[in-house]
C-alpha cells in the first residue's frame, strides 16, 4: 500500500509543482460568493427599511440588492479557466504520484539518519524539517539510485522556502563507508549525477572552477551546501555518523534558504567563545564543548568544495581531499550496475586556501545532523 505523500491537494493548482502554498481557487470562488452573498442580504434589509420613503429610492435599493445577488451566483460558477486549472492539478498529481510514490518525510533514509540527528550539538538539528531519498536498491547503480529520487529533491528545492524545509538526505548503501576515499567517491558519484540531472542545465560539477572559491553547488538554480557523513569518522569528529550503519554514506543537501529560516543571515569568522551572542557563536561553542570542534576559515572567502567530504584527522591540520576529481562518463542505467566504488585517484591533495565564494551560504549548516557551519569551513 502506498504511503500517503505531502499533501499536494493543498497546494495552488496552477503551481502544484513550483511549489507555492495557497488557498485553492475554488476557496476563493466560494469565499468570494459568500461574501458578496452576505452584502446582497445587507441590500434586502435596507430595501425594507427605506420602504417609507419615495418610490424611485426604494426602487434603486431593490435594484441593487438584485444585481448583489446575481453577481456571486454567477462568479460562484467555475468557468473554462478554473476548469484548465483543474485539469491541471489533477494530471500534476498522477504525474507526481508515479515518479514520488513515497513518503519523503518518513523514509528509511531518515530512520537510519536519526542517529546523527539525536547526537548532533547543532542546536535546532533536531527540529529541522528534512526530507530523504527513496530506499536503496542495490541491484542497481549509484547512479540510478539517485535518478529515482531527483524528482523528489527537485520538489523540495521548489516547496522548501514556502514550507520552511531544511534539508534533503540521500543515502548511499553497501559502500565500504570506513574508507575515506571510497566515501569521497561515492558522494562524487552523487553529485555529478544531478549535476547532469539539473534542470538548469548547468552540471555545476563539470565545471573547471570547482576547486576554486567562485565555485557552489546548484540544482534548479538553487545555491546548495552539502555535508557529508560516514562511519569512518571518529567521534571527536564533527561528520560522526553516530553508529548508523556501517554500509551507509548520507549526503546532506541544505539549500541555502535554510539558514535564513534559523537566522542565520551574515556569516563572520569571528567567535565569542566566552559570551555567545547568537545563533551562530552557540553553536560553535556547542560543537567545541563536545570534542568536535571545527575549523572557522579566517575569512568568509574559501573554496567550497573542499569541506563536502573532510578529511579524517583535526580539520586545521589534515589535507583536503581531491574527492571530486573523476568523472562519470554519464548518469543514467548505462553505468556498470556494479556498485564498486572506483578508487581515488592517485593526485595530490590540493593545498587550497582562502579565495573568495561566489555564494557562501550566510549561516551555520546542519552539520554532524544538522549544524555545523558552511561559512566556517565545516
Amino acid at each position: 500500500e502506498r504511503i500517503q505523500r505531502p499533501p499536494l491537494e493543498t497546494m495552488d493548482p496552477l503551481c502544484s509543482l513550483a511549489g507555492l502554498q495557497g488557498r485553492s481557487r475554488d476557496q476563493r470562488l466560494r469565499r468570494g460568493a459568500s461574501s458578496r452573498l452576505v452584502l446582497a442580504g445587507l441590500g434586502l434589509w435596507t430595501g425594507a427599511i427605506l420602504a417609507p420613503l419615495p418610490v424611485v429610492l426604494r426602487a434603486t435599493a431593490l435594484v441593487a440588492a438584485v444585481v448583489l445577488v446575481l453577481v456571486p451566483v454567477g462568479a460562484g460558477v467555475p468557468g473554462p479557466a478554473q476548469e484548465e486549472a483543474r485539469r491541471h492539478h489533477r494530471v500534476a498529481a498522477a504525474v507526481m504520484n508515479m515518479v514520488c510514490d513515497y513518503d519523503p518525510g518518513r523514509c528509511g533514509a531518515l530512520e537510519r539518519f536519526e542517529p546523527v540527528v539525536r547526537g548532533s550539538r547543532c542546536l535546532f538539528a533536531r527540529s529541522a524539517q528534512l526530507w530523504g531519498s527513496r530506499e536503496y536498491d542495490s541491484a542497481r547503480t549509484v547512479e540510478a539510485n539517485v535518478q529515482a529520487s531527483a524528482p523528489t529533491l527537485l520538489q523540495f528545492l521548489l516547496r522548501g522556502e514556502e514550507e520552511r524545509l531544511d534539508g534533503f538526505l540521500f543515502e548511499i548503501r553497501n559502500v565500504a563507508a570506513t574508507d575515506i576515499h571510497e566515501v569521497g567517491e561515492a558522494v562524487r558519484r552523487v553529485l555529478a549525477c544531478l549535476a547532469q540531472l539539473d534542470p538548469a542545465g548547468e552540471d555545476c560539477m563539470g565545471k573547471s572552477y570547482i576547486h576554486t572559491s567562485a565555485w557552489h553547488f546548484t540544482f534548479a538554480k538553487v545555491p546548495i551546501f552539502i555535508t557529508t557523513f560516514a562511519p569512518c569518522y571518529p567521534r571527536n569528529h564533527c561528520r560522526f555518523s553516530y553508529g548508523s550503519p556501517k554500509d551507509s554514506v548520507f549526503v546532506l543537501l541544505q539549500p541555502e534558504y535554510s539558514f535564513l529560516h534559523h537566522g542565520l543571515v551574515h556569516d563572520r569568522p569571528t567567535t565569542n567563545w566566552e559570551k555567545p551572542q547568537d545563533m551562530r557563536d552557540r553553536i560553535r561553542v556547542s560543537f567545541r564543548q563536545a570534542g568536535q570542534e571545527y575549523v572557522i576559515p579566517p575569512s568568509v572567502s574559501y573554496p567550497v568544495v573542499e569541506h563536502i567530504v573532510k578529511p579524517l584527522g583535526h580539520c586545521s591540520t589534515a589535507r583536503p581531499l581531491p574527492w571530486f576529481r573523476h568523472r562519470p562518463k554519464s548518469c543514467g542505467h548505462a553505468i556498470a550496475s556494479k556498485d564498486s566504488i572506483v578508487p581515488e585517484e592517485a593526485a595530490s591533495a590540493m593545498a587550497l586556501e582562502g579565495g573568495e565564494s561566489q555564494r557562501n551560504p550566510p549561516g551555520d549548516t546542519l552539520d554532524p545532523g544538522v549544524g555545523e557551519t558552511r561559512n566556517q569551513g565545516a
